[in-house]
């Protein structure tokens, strides 16, 4: 199920990270994440001060670039926990994103597994 990010919001997190967007994205998040500034993601998020709109496209933006990181490994203990306090946070305003990226075991985003274990401590509790 595809998902919906706010154009105003991506332009502000454009602006905000200096990413540069040719304009003919079709999909922001996957196009324009940098896993190497993955602590950058995190930071941004922690200071505040972001709308509702800016923080899940940043989420999506995080776990674009969580994604890619999986792909060829783990990220780091610290990046992963992080995030998944992020998500626990926000997990009510994520529902659309997060049944994305979880895709389903046939379809998985090599961020999925991870994504779940979030999802199934959650629900457990």
């Amino acid at each position: 199920m595809p998902y919906f990010l706010e154009q105003k919001a991506i332009n502000s997190l454009n602006e905000k990270l200096g990413l540069n967007p040719s304009g003919s994205e079709q999909d922001w998040e996957l196009e324009l994440s940098e896993p190497a500034r993955i602590v950058e993601y995190l930071e941004l998020y922690n200071e505040g001060g972001l709308t509702i709109h800016e923080r899940r496209a940043l989420i999506a933006l995080l776990f674009s670039a969580l994604d890619t990181i999986f792909e060829s490994g783990r990220p780091p203990e610290k990046i992963l926990d992080a995030a998944e306090k992020i998500i626990l946070r926000e997990h009510f305003i994520l529902t659309d994103i997060l049944e994305y990226w979880v895709a389903d075991e046939l379809d998985d985003f090599h961020v999925s597994q991870y994504l779940r274990g979030i999802l199934s401590r959650l629900h457990a509790n």
